[in-house]
Formats: C-alpha cells, structure tokens, sequence
C-alpha cells in the first residue's frame, strides 16, 4: 500500500455508535482515505443481558440493528453477521483483505487467527480511560466508582479483553450527578468518531509506522 492509496477498512459496528462510525467513514471527511471493504456487525442475540441491550425494548433493538445494516446495504459492503470466533467470519476477513481492522462498539472478542489477518493492525474504541473500566460495561463502572469524567480509548486489540496497547484517547467528558449509562451513550458519540478520523488520518499518512508491530506499539497520543 502506498500513501496515495485508500486503506481498505474491514470495519466491525456495534449499534449506536458503530451507526455514526459508519457514516464517517462512507461519506464524512475519513471516505477521501478510506475505503470500507466489508463489515462484521455485532451479533445482539449473542450478548443481549450485556452493554446497552439490557436497556431496550426488542423493538428497539430491531431498529438500532436496522441502523447499521442499512447503510452497509444501500454502500453495497459486504456483510457478514456471524461471530467472530466461527470459520465463517474468519473466511470472511480473508476475502476482503483489508489493511487494517476498525472495532466500533463491537460486543466480540476477536481470535488471534482474525487479528493477524490485517497487516496495519485492527484496533477497538472502548469508554474509558483504559487500563480502568476494562470490560463490557465501561459506562456502569464509571458510574457505580464515583467517577465525574469518562474518556473514550483506542487501542490495539490482542488476545484480552481491552487489554492492547492504547494509541490514542480523548476527553475528559463529564458524567453529571443521577447520569445512568444510556446518558453517556449519546456524549460519547462524537469524540468516537474523531477520534477514529484521527487515528485513521496518522494511519494513512504514516502506513509504515503501523505495518511494524513494535513501531506502532510506541505511538500514542492524546486529545483534550
């Protein structure tokens, strides 16, 4: 891959922020050095008692499902909604062949034999400022801990859970008195979508950096 040359993205939406990622990187400022090869959308009936599922009815479910996978559809980008762990989904990568991997709000723990598929890395967004609030429901811990800001992360994925080595972060953002999770939900939409275009800008201008594992592993910035 060149400079010059769109990164092909296999990008992995999960429903509520994954839907405005989605948006930026089809028709917001990241299309003009992205291209979305494919997606792997997250798989609700797998972590429905998890995330922000336990706070929507079915009908609501149905809808936020239907936000992701609409736009994908009308891009003509291929789908695959199957976990991420099965052959399917790991036949699926190898097809498309993307440089680099984007989780956004994604509810699966991707295998090591997906992670190596991507030559620049594959790289999650998580609601915290890690290593704190690792984990599923990042929002609730802050919460529940006291905490009066939360920040959102990029990191590398590995074999843990939020484990991979923090490139970029952004915040702090506040978190007000009586706040419950699908409050902070809507706030951290925004400055997850930055901070991807952010990431995926230094990508592009600097594929080099991120094709050497230990090279990519020393960059880190942060955003207030």
């Amino acid at each position: 891959m060149e400079n010059r040359d769109k990164l092909r993205v296999l990008l992995c939406p999960g429903y509520i922020r994954g839907v405005y990622v989605i948006d930026e990187l089809l028709a917001g400022p990241s299309a003009k050095i992205c291209s979305v090869v494919a997606a792997l959308p997250d798989n609700r009936n797998r972590n429905g008692k998890f995330r922000f599922w336990q706070y929507l009815t079915e009908d609501e479910k149905v809808a936020a499902e239907n936000m992701v996978l609409a736009p994908l559809e009308r891009a003509g980008v291929p789908v695959c909604n199957a976990l991420s762990k099965t052959d399917i989904a790991n036949n699926f990568v190898a097809e498309h062949k993307a440089d680099i991997g984007i989780l956004a709000n994604f509810g699966d723990i991707v295998p090591e034999n997906i992670i190596k598929q991507f030559p620049l890395g594959i790289y999650n967004t998580h609601a915290s400022d890690l290593p704190k609030y690792a984990g599923g429901t990042p929002y609730a811990d802050a919460i529940d801990a006291g905490e009066t800001h939360f920040w959102i992360s990029l990191h590398e994925v590995d074999k843990g859970v939020d484990t991979g080595h923090v490139m970029m972060k952004i915040g702090p953002f506040p978190i007000y008195p009586g706040a419950k999770p699908m409050d902070l939900y809507p706030i951290g939409v925004w400055p997850t979508m930055f901070l991807i275009r952010s990431f995926l800008l230094e990508v592009y201008k600097s594929p080099d950096t991120f094709r050497d594992v230990n090279n990519r592993r020393t960059f880190r910035k942060i955003i207030n």
